[in-house]
């Protein structure tokens, strides 16, 4: 479990562009991680304002990835990605982010147990103590709840579904920008361009702290769909 104060540090911490993207799925679902390095543009709907996190043809198993809500400061940085998985470092998926991780992890002077599954159970937590519905909580995590696997079936298509989990997602996260030295807002997406091009709309008051800090990472898939057989890289 973190405090805001930490998860602000972890995130002042993060260089590589990548675990930046990892780190604000992180926040924004409090999925697995195996399921966020898997998921793909294709997945997520924000129209619909949903993600898939199980992907069309895999089963689900014990350790179940539901449909979720797409909280507000999540939304540009989907849209930045146009097609493919979202964490890619040099345009190949990645298998694993340990590496990288356990840098910021140092850096922001975190115990060795601070993993990415503690995202997801400070999220989890964090919802319970602002008074989310337990049933929205269950269904955020993909806990299934006995005897309503058919209301959670259908539920996902109701227009305030997991609203409550989405609200206080947004409102963790703005907190946590207001504490953080670098705001969310500042870093960007180059996989579909080596210019910098800001997330824009994260929150309402943008911070100034100087020159962009975004990596200029050229992506060698300029312009073409990953597909599921890209190599898979460990970072």
């Amino acid at each position: 479990m973190l405090t805001i104060a930490e998860m602000a540090a972890l995130w002042d911490a993060i260089e590589p562009h990548h675990l930046r993207v990892f780190f604000l799925l992180l926040l924004g679902t409090a999925a697995r991680p195996a399921a966020l390095l898997e998921l793909t543009r294709e997945q997520c709907d924000v129209v619909s304002r949903l993600i898939t996190l199980n992907p069309a043809g895999r089963d689900q198993t014990k350790k179940r990835r539901p449909t979720i809500a797409i909280p507000d400061f999540l939304v540009p940085v989907i849209e930045s990605v146009p097609a493919g998985p979202l964490v890619t470092y040099k345009g190949s998926a990645i298998q694993k982010i340990n590496l990288s991780w356990r840098d910021a992890r140092n850096l922001a002077g975190l115990d060795a147990e601070v993993v990415p599954t503690t995202i997801r159970h400070t999220i989890a937590t964090e919802l319970r103590r602002r008074g989310v519905p337990e049933w929205e909580v269950e269904g955020q995590l993909g806990h299934a709840a006995q005897g309503k696997k058919t209301t959670a079936r259908y539920a996902k298509y109701a227009p305030d579904y997991l609203s409550k989990a989405r609200e206080a997602i947004d409102q963790i996260a703005s907190e946590i920008d207001r504490v953080a030295a670098r705001s969310f807002s500042e870093f960007t997406n180059v996989r579909a361009s080596s210019v910098l091009v800001p997330f824009r709309g994260l929150f309402e008051t943008p911070r100034n702290t100087g020159a962009g800090e975004g990596i200029r990472t050229l992506d060698p898939n300029l312009g073409k769909v990953l597909i599921a057989s890209a190599a898979l890289v460990t970072c």
